[in-house]
């Protein structure tokens, strides 16, 4: 009897113990750490959700609990399953803490207002050639997280008006541009402005001539001279003058050519149509003179730096008993050198040539000025961060270097993927020329264009996107055809739109037995008498085709 009580016993305590066991063994697997997935998340749209995942570690851990947090509510917030919403635009940090031994995970949310809208003020502008004026672009919302735009002339009427990344427009000549200012955020949220330019009445304000005095000779030789009227300002309008002279006994004039009659005196004036304004030259007439054969000056050329003293050049006439020993001096470049009665005086870097002229005979000699200044090196150079093209449009990037009085501007460009887009022309500003993808690839290709200044190797880069367009017709210029058999003509096919990217079409014969066709240029041979269609069909597109009708004769 009691060894029947006994063994109940036994195999309970045995039991007790095999349990206490196991549950000290899951008790005693604490957490070792907590990862978070995905570990972090550049951009989250306001009133978007994130469903973020915790993982503990151990596996085996007997404490899996996470409590969820959040830096800032404000921005966001996370519920007990992880789930992050967005509620206003920042970086705010969501945390995971291990119940059991209050290990964490973080996760860095940059929250975002997405642009909606943006919207050029004003939607028109009309403006008179060498005026400007500044756009403006609105976004919706007004807190959207990136209010910066792109400016540019979406028209590609460069000649008509210009815009700069500040939104100014620079009126150049008549007619009408397309202004378009661009999210630098969502490319695909855009305004445009269309500008119309004018040319304004420049009215006359005063007239120069290149003379106010000079004496002339009788005779065969030096008895005439040409008078140059300068009408001011330079861009008027009507610039139309008439001539006369006071006493034409003396001197006549015809188109500002001045003839000597006979000895004395007169006034040669200049009148212009438009308000009649008058300038004056006093005409000497003598006898004939000892001419001028010849004018010396030295040095032969001259250098200076900006800021020198002037020099005074020294000038010769042969025979040095010439009766005029007049001299009139001129600088090419009054910009870089002016001169006075010989006397040369440096302005700014660059080069001038100083020319006298005898006012017997016109006989000229020259000196060549030179004028430096201290090499500035260049600082930094710089370029539109993006850039985006669509289609086949070409665009325009400037770069900008300084500082703006550096030396040496002179720069290089290159494509890293010349199969994208290539860089046209040299100096600071290029056009950016887009490449054909390959037939049947129709996603966004990017390049990275960058500039480097030859002074210092100072280097900026802008990421050109090319948007693919798509051909949405095909067209002929002709859909029948009648030939002669072993004639040819060409046929021609339009694309549309004008930026589609692939514009190229194969050309193809129902029955070349009939009629042939190049597969490239689309020349059309009549073979033999019959019917054949000529059909083009596009290679970015091949469901847009067109056909023409052929009938040899």
């Amino acid at each position: 009897m009691k060894r029947k009580i006994f063994y109940p016993i036994a195999l309970v305590a045995v039991l007790a113990c095999v349990l206490f066991a196991c549950r000290k063994e899951i008790v005693d697997v604490f957490v070792e750490s907590v990862t978070i997935e995905p570990p972090q998340t550049d951009i989250l749209n306001v009133g978007s959700t994130l469903t973020l995942v915790a993982t503990v570690k151990p596996d085996d851990a007997f404490n899996q609990t996470v409590r969820w947090t959040s830096s800032n509510t404000a921005l966001a917030t996370v519920n007990d399953n992880g789930v992050v919403t967005a509620l206003a635009p920042g970086e705010v940090t969501i945390i995971a803490t291990t119940e059991d031994g209050g290990f964490t995970a973080t996760c860095t949310v940059n929250v975002i207002r997405q642009v909606t809208s943006v919207t050029i003020n004003p939607k028109s502008l009309s403006l008179i050639v060498g005026n400007n004026a500044t756009l403006t672009a609105e976004f919706t919302p007004g807190d959207a997280s990136n209010q910066a735009v792109t400016w540019t002339n979406y028209s590609n009427n460069l000649s008509v008006a210009t815009v700069d990344a500040k939104g100014v427009v620079t009126a150049l000549s008549e007619g009408t541009a397309t202004i378009r200012a661009t999210s630098q955020q969502d490319a695909t949220k855009y305004d445009d402005c269309v500008v119309t330019v004018t040319k304004a009445i420049v009215p006359v304000v005063d007239v120069k001539l290149s003379h106010s005095a000079f004496a002339l000779t009788t005779g065969t030789t030096g008895n005439t001279i040409t008078l140059v009227a300068n009408v001011l300002p330079a861009t008027a309008t009507v610039k139309t003058v008439s001539w006369s002279s006071t006493n034409t006994s003396v001197a006549t004039v015809n188109n500002g050519v001045v003839t000597a009659v006979s000895k004395g005196s007169a006034i040669i004036v200049v009148a212009t149509t438009d308000g009649n304004h008058e300038a004056f030259c006093n005409v000497t007439v003598n006898d004939p003179v000892i001419p001028v054969e010849d004018l010396f000056i030295e040095p032969a050329s001259l250098t200076f730096n900006v800021g020198d003293a002037p020099v005074t050049l020294i000038r010769t006439i042969q025979p040095a008993n010439a009766t005029n020993q007049n001299v009139i001096w001129t600088s090419s470049k009054p910009t870089v050198a002016t001169v006075t009665n010989g006397t040369v005086t440096p302005v700014a870097a660059g080069t001038a040539t100083i020319i006298a002229t005898a006012v017997d005979g016109g006989k000229t000699a020259t000196c060549n000025v030179t004028v430096n200044e201290p090499f500035e090196p260049v600082v930094s150079v710089s370029l539109p961060a993006t850039l985006t093209i669509n289609g086949s449009e070409i665009k325009t990037l400037i770069a900008s270097i300084l500082p703006l009085g550096a030396t040496n501007k002179d720069v290089t460009w290159t494509s890293s993927a010349p199969t994208v887009a290539t860089v046209s022309g040299t100096g600071l500003t290029v056009d950016i020329i887009p490449v054909a993808p390959a037939i049947g690839y129709t996603a966004d290709r990017t390049t990275t264009i960058t500039v480097t200044t030859e002074d210092g190797g100072k280097v900026a880069t802008c990421t050109v996107t090319v948007k693919y367009v798509d051909v949405s017709s095909l067209t002929l210029n002709k859909t029948s055809l009648v030939l002669d058999e072993g004639n040819f003509e060409s046929l021609e096919a339009t694309i549309l739109p004008v930026n589609a990217s692939i514009k190229t079409v194969k050309w193809g014969s129902s029955n070349n037995g009939i009629a042939s066709v190049s597969s490239t240029t689309g020349v059309v041979m009549a073979i033999a008498s019959g019917s054949a269609t000529i059909t083009a069909t596009s290679d970015g597109n091949s469901l847009k085709t067109a056909d023409c009708a052929v009938t040899v004769n």
